[in-house]
C-alpha cells in the first residue's frame, strides 16, 4: 500500500478538524512544558528527506555494507517493527526526573569472530542503534551510565532491545565512526565533514513519543513501531509554512533517524499537513500572545485559504502583527526529530567518544 511506501517522521496526535483550540492539552500531557510540535517534521519535509536518503545517502552506506559483508548483505533502510509496548518500556526507564533525555549512537555491526557472534558477523557492517539515557553534568550533556549495562542496543535481528556494556557500546559505535569507514565516505564533501554520530532528543520529545502511543485509537492505533533511518536534504530550506513562510534548514544533508508508528494493519499513521498545521498553530496560540483575539473560525479559513490575502485579512493588515507571527512560526515550526549531532568539540564530547 502506498502507506507502506511513505514512512513519514515522527507522527504526533491528529486533531480533528472540528477541534477547539483550547482542548489542545487534553490531548497532550505536558504541554504547559514541552513544545510538542518540536518533535515531528511537516508531512512535506518527511516526504522530502525520504527521498533525499534513498537518493543520495542510502547508495554510499549500502556500498560499504556489501564491501564490509562476506554475505554481500544490503544495507538496512528500517529495522524491523518492534511492539510499541517495548518502547515504551524503554522511555518509561529514559523519562525519569535525574535525566534530561536520551542520545541514539549510529553504531555498525562488527567482523572480527573474536568480537562478535556469528549472527553479527553474517550481518557485518549493518548499522546499529545504541541508546542510552542523559543527564547533565555541570552544563554538559552526558551518558547515565547506571549500572554494568547502562547502554540498550538495537539491530535487525533482535526482537527487543538488549542491554549491552559500555565497552561493546564502544566497539559498535567507533566501528561506525573509525573502523567500517562509513563515517569518513559519509562525510567527504559535507561542510566541516560533520556527518552525524549520534542523535540526541530531549525529555518532551520523548513524552510525545510515549504519550501518542498511549493515547492512540482506532484506525490510528500505535500496535508497533519502525525506526527508520532517513536524511535531511541539501536544500536552503526544509520547508514553507502556510505556503507562505519559508522555513530555513538547520541540519543540511544530515543523517538521522524517525519513529514511525504502525497501527494493527500494518499501515503507517500520518497526519495531513491541515492536522500538522493546526498543531503547530495551537503551539504558538499557547506559547505565545500573537493569535490573540482571532477565533478559531477565522483560524481555520486561513489554515483553508493559506495565502498572503488571508493572512492580511487574519491580521487585519497589521503589518507589525504580522512579522510577530512570522517570527514566532521560525521559532516554533519542527526542525528535526532529534537533534543530529556531528563530531563534537573537545571540550563537550560524548561518552562514547571518550577513551
Amino acid at each position: 500500500m502506498q502507506l507502506k511506501n511513505t514512512l513519514l517522521c515522527l507522527a504526533i496526535v491528529l486533531i480533528s478538524g472540528s477541534m477547539a483550540w483550547g482542548n489542545y492539552k487534553n490531548i497532550f500531557p505536558g504541554s504547559d512544558t514541552c513544545q510538542p510540535t518540536n518533535t515531528s517534521l511537516s508531512p512535506n519535509a518527511a516526504r522530502k528527506m525520504i527521498a533525499h536518503f534513498e537518493n543520495h545517502k542510502y547508495p554510499i552506506l549500502n556500498y560499504i555494507t556489501q564491501s564490509l559483508s562476506s554475505k554481500k548483505n544490503d544495507e538496512l533502510k528500517s529495522f524491523k517493527p518492534m511492539k510499541a509496548d517495548q518502547v515504551t518500556a524503554l522511555l518509561d526507564k529514559v523519562i525519569q526526573p535525574e535525566y534530561n533525555g536520551m542520545r541514539v549512537y549510529f553504531g555498525t555491526r562488527m567482523s572480527k569472530a573474536s568480537e562478535v557472534s556469528k549472527e553479527d558477523k553474517n550481518n557485518a557492517g549493518r548499522l546499529i542503534l545504541i541508546f542510552v539515557p542523559t543527564k547533565d553534568s555541570a552544563g554538559y550533556t552526558v551518558d547515565a551510565k547506571v549500572g554494568k549495562s547502562p547502554y540498550y542496543k538495537y539491530n535487525d535481528s533482535l526482537k527487543d532491545f538488549e542491554q549491552i556494556d559500555i565497552q561493546m557500546a564502544r566497539k559498535l559505535y567507533n566501528n561506525y565512526k573509525k573502523d567500517s569507514k562509513k563515517l569518513d565516505l559519509l562525510s567527504s564533501g559535507m561542510p566541516n565533514r560533520d556527518e552525524t554520530r549520534y542523535i540526541w532528543y530531549d525529555i518532551c520529545k520523548l513524552m510525545s513519543i510515549r504519550d501518542y502511543i498511549a493515547k492512540s485509537t482506532g484506525a490510528k492505533k500505535a500496535a508497533n513501531v519502525i525506526l527508520r533511518i532517513t536524511s535531511y536534504t541539501d536544500d536552503e530550506y526544509i520547508d514553507t509554512a502556510f505556503n507562505l513562510i519559508p522555513i530555513k534548514q538547520n541540519y543540511k544533508n544530515r543523517l538521522t533517524i524517525d519513529f514511525a508508528f504502525v497501527n494493527e494493519k500494518g499501515d503507517v499513521v500520518y497526519e495531513s499537513n491541515k492536522e500538522f498545521n493546526i498543531r503547530l498553530l495551537t503551539t504558538i496560540m499557547t506559547n505565545t500572545d500573537v493569535l490573540s483575539g482571532i477565533s478559531d473560525g477565522e483560524l481555520f479559513s486561513f489554515l483553508s485559504n493559506a495565502n498572503r490575502e488571508w493572512l492580511l485579512k487574519l491580521f487585519k493588515n497589521d503589518e507589525a502583527r504580522i512579522a510577530k507571527f512570522y517570527a514566532a512560526v521560525q521559532q516554533y515550526y519542527p526542525q528535526d526529530t532529534g537533534i543530529p549531532i556531528p563530531p563534537p568539540r573537545s571540550n563537550d564530547e560524548a561518552d562514547l567518544d571518550l577513551p
